[in-house]
């Protein structure tokens, strides 16, 4: 039994570069939600100190739909 040895099977280079492949593009893609996830955040922040509120008031507004003339 000692004299017997054990057959190695190639595995050749078609797992290595499925392993190389895999693992790559999941780091693409992890790296890809991070970069978008920061100009998201940049962006909202952006959009939050640039926004405008504008109210137009009417002169011409009866008193029953004045909210000062409720009395509380």
């Amino acid at each position: 039994m000692k004299g017997k040895s054990r057959k190695k099977t190639k595995v050749g280079k078609f797992k290595f570069i499925s392993v190389l492949f895999s693992t790559t593009l999941s780091l693409f893609i992890v790296g890809l939600f991070g970069v978008i996830f920061i100009q998201a955040k940049t962006l909202t922040k952006i959009i939050r100190e640039n926004i405008e509120i504008q109210v137009f008031l009417n002169k011409n507004i009866s008193d029953a739909r004045n909210p000062k003339s409720e009395s509380n």
